[in-house]
């Protein structure tokens, strides 16, 4: 969990955008994605509950400093991104842990930390977990350019701000914010708009600054619009239909009696002079003609 900090946004003017893209509980959300209805991800996060228990403490005039950091973090932003979590349906694991915001505390952590996310990522060597791709899930950023999930999205606007995607699926998407946005659905789909993969949608002019105060997070905020999402040709299918046309087409100019050779040839081409063939009116295929 990322501290408020003026690296990532001061958290309280036209800034408080980047802040939120960097604080956990504005992106918890991130984590729902599903799999045949089966959770993909699983997050984990800790908190110490601000009660220093050493005493070398007592003797560090930072140890104030460290109690009112990580009392912050105790009772606003775990709580709240447990409460995001559980709200998004999303996975996770959540723990207090005894002491405060300083670095004795936290690395007797580390180890289990280090070997939960090493058990949970795929590794050089092709070891390891790999997430499968879900088919359902949901996603917010405030870049322009992103992919995810093998998605792809590019958003024409000016100001920063958050464009919230909602059950992203094979079928369809909604998407929540401003600017035109051109989506890029994975081949893998087989789907989209208009006979391509690749379409965009306009959610309407944006505002004049950045987004304020985590306000896109409220469902009221932005333009909303849901893509129904359609099954795209085969590739190769125009041409195999083109073809059984045209087949179709010499099967019904020719005559069995006229020889397979001529009613399977389309082209516009004079007929060959055929050797003259005897028949008789008890000719099986001169009756067939008749």
């Amino acid at each position: 969990m990322r501290a408020h900090s003026g690296e990532f946004g001061d958290g309280a003017t036209t800034d408080d955008v980047y802040h939120r893209w960097n604080n956990a509980p504005d992106i918890v959300r991130n984590g729902r994605a599903l799999r045949n209805g089966q959770p993909v991800l699983s997050l984990e996060f800790y908190a110490n509950d601000a009660i220093p228990r050493r005493q070398e403490d007592a003797l560090d005039p930072l140890t104030p400093v460290y109690v009112s950091l990580e009392t912050v973090v105790a009772t606003v932003s775990g709580p709240l991104q447990e409460s995001e979590a559980n709200r998004y349906s999303v996975p996770h694991h959540y723990e207090m842990r005894p002491g405060i915001h300083s670095a004795p505390y936290w690395y007797p952590f580390f180890r289990s930390l280090h070997e939960s996310v090493y058990a949970s990522m795929s590794h050089w060597d092709g070891t390891g977990n790999v997430f499968p791709d879900p088919d359902d899930f949901d996603y917010r950023s405030i870049h322009k350019d992103f992919s995810i999930w093998g998605w792809q999205f590019s958003v024409d606007r000016v100001p920063e701000e958050f464009l919230n995607l909602t059950h992203v699926t094979c079928d369809g998407i909604t998407l929540r914010g401003s600017g035109v946005v051109t989506v890029t659905v994975p081949s893998k789909c087989g789907t989209g708009v208009d006979g391509s993969r690749v379409f965009s949608v306009d959610l309407g002019p944006s505002g004049v600054t950045n987004e304020l105060g985590g306000t896109g997070a409220c469902s009221f905020v932005g333009n909303q619009t849901a893509v129904a999402l359609e099954d795209l040709p085969e590739p190769g299918g125009a041409l195999s239909l083109a073809a059984g046309v045209a087949l179709l087409f010499g099967l019904r100019r020719g005559c069995p009696c006229r020889g397979a050779d001529h009613a399977l040839d389309t082209r516009a081409a004079p007929a060959r002079p055929r050797p003259p063939r005897a028949k008789t009116p008890d000719s099986p295929s001169m009756k067939r003609c008749l």
